[in-house]
């Protein structure tokens, strides 16, 4: 979990202490910059407000149990703490202190921070953390991230002590904090309800001064964080769709970090003094795919999904929709961190077997559905189907708004065909996440049966190398049959004043504790 050798051991790889936590957090850093002033450090200053931007939704809000749009897990992450957290390939305790399996990896004890207070003055205690870790593994209130704590007995949760949790299992897990707890387990008071999410109580590094649904977020620094109180005075997080006019507003100097610009904004400002680009690493990438989800037709026939793979170019994609700023992939998520399967040979494009494939199976005609959730997204389905008509095949390209893309949730699980990203994770997060039948958003649809087993197989396994090895064998299963087209791997372009520093990124969220203006 902190990025050491795989087969530590569990317990030596589970718990981490404040001091090594605060050691990986300051290593971890917001990735390269490019352009002209990125040779440019600036000393940290004191105070000031930092502008925003980033794409969001009309209908977000700072509800943690429910909210699936950017702009609204910006607020999120600066106003409530988490237990541990992702940055690139490591595991960082934040609010936690230790996090400590017993021998088999059936129940695991959480260790709190002293002395850390929620902004309105109350401490933060374990009752606060059982509270939340229920509310996170109610799928009826949760249903974004319910599914994570499906294997989390809540019911038998225990309040050891005023810092400390006893967290039972209903079956071993030893990916549980990289898996589970890394993935969401943001703190809030206990008793929180539907009718407090617009005060946003929490104990991070900044207070919430004001929200809009759909609009602005105003935050003010936390001058008792246990942290350590940030920089700036202030930051504000506004919604702006399009990602053109995020790269604007900083260059007309309306903003001072844009989330998520396009290769060819990035490309456009090489030589600006006025805007640099910021770079995310490998584990702030994206993964770019398209996802064919296997329990719709005609993607239930494995040899259908298997034709769409061969008569992808992905280099091709990587060139005009990336402008060759980023990596071909290979149908399965984590490259470049902990846990890809090395092994796997590179997926080449073969036109005649796809079309013999698909002529087989009758295929003529699909529909994919696409929006510009990142920049590129809908000209990748556009590209796609130019090279489908190469096999044969005619793809009707259906562009839907991003910004209430993801308002009917059901209705993206059940899609047949769309165009997507993912986060770049270790692959076992990925495969944990997203795959088999408790998978809360598993828009691939691999679930069930022998699946369902192997993957149960795989988490319960303590011992790492014998976790890496399943996992691997898991990796292999999805590259053969999965509902995966990972064509290319993009690291996250932000595009950012100069002069401002300090911000980290958390699956490729800002973090703002340790941001500064320039002098």
């Amino acid at each position: 979990m902190t990025g050491e050798p795989r087969g530590a051991g569990v317990r030596r790889r589970a718990v981490l202490t404040g001091a090594l936590a605060a050691g990986l957090a300051g290593v971890a850093g917001c990735g390269a910059d490019s352009g002209a002033g990125a040779a440019v450090s600036s000393s940290p200053r004191r105070g000031g407000r930092l502008r925003l931007v980033a794409l969001g939704s009309p209908t977000g809000g700072l509800n943690p149990l429910t909210a699936t749009d950017g702009a609204s897990f910006i607020a999120m992450f600066q106003v409530y703490d988490q237990l541990v957290r992702l940055e690139g390939d490591r595991v960082v305790l934040s609010l936690a202190e230790s996090v400590e399996p017993n021998a088999d990896a059936t129940g695991w004890t959480i260790r709190i921070r002293d002395g850390v207070r929620f902004h309105d003055g109350r401490a933060v205690t374990a009752t606060d953390v059982a509270y939340s870790l229920r509310m996170f593994g109610d799928p009826k209130r949760s249903p974004t991230f319910g599914s994570l704590y499906a294997d989390v007995d809540l019911a038998k949760l225990k309040v050891r002590d005023a810092r400390t949790v006893e967290v039972p299992l209903r079956r071993a897990r030893g990916d549980l904090v990289e898996s589970v707890l890394a993935q969401m387990s943001l703190v809030f008071p206990d008793g929180t309800t539907d009718r407090d999410w617009a005060k946003g109580v929490g104990s991070g590094p900044f207070r919430l001064v004001s929200a809009a649904a759909g609009g602005g977020v105003t935050l003010a620094r936390n001058g008792e964080y246990w942290g350590g109180a940030p920089l700036l005075d202030e930051a504000t997080i506004a919604v702006v769709t399009d990602p053109a006019a995020r790269l604007n507003a900083v260059r007309g100097g309306q903003a001072d970090y844009a989330v998520d610009v396009t290769p060819a904004s990035a490309r456009s400002v090489a030589n600006s003094r006025d805007v640099r680009i910021r770079r995310g690493g490998p584990g702030n990438s994206l993964g770019r795919s398209f996802e064919m989800n296997v329990q719709t037709d005609p993607f239930r026939d494995a040899e259908v999904r298997r034709a769409l793979r061969l008569l992808v170019d992905r280099q091709q994609l990587v060139d005009n929709v990336l402008l060759g700023q980023g990596q071909v992939g290979n149908d399965v998520y984590g490259l470049g961190l902990p846990g890809y399967n090395t092994e796997l040979p590179q997926r080449t494009r073969d036109v005649e077997q796809a079309r013999s494939l698909l002529a087989k199976a009758g295929v003529t005609r699909l529909t994919i559905r696409a929006a510009d959730l990142v920049a590129g997204t809908v000209d990748a389905a556009r590209l796609l189907a130019e090279q489908a008509r190469e096999a044969g095949l005619a793809i009707t390209v259906e562009q839907a708004p991003a910004d209430t893309y993801f308002d009917d949730y059901r209705g993206v699980l059940s899609t047949p065909f769309q165009a997507f990203y993912f986060i770049n994770r270790p692959a076992a997060t990925m495969i944990s996440t997203f795959t088999g039948s408790n998978a809360a958003f598993n828009i691939t649809g691999v679930r069930g049966g022998d699946f369902d087993h192997r993957l149960a197989a795989a988490r319960a396994t303590v011992d790492d190398t014998a976790r890496r090895q399943r996992f691997d064998e898991l990796q292999r299963y999805l590259w053969d049959s999965g509902g995966d087209i990972v064509w290319g791997y993009a690291e996250q372009l932000d595009a950012v004043r100069p002069g401002v520093d300090g911000v980290r990124l958390s699956q490729s969220v800002p973090l703002l504790a340790s941001a500064y203006l320039p002098a």
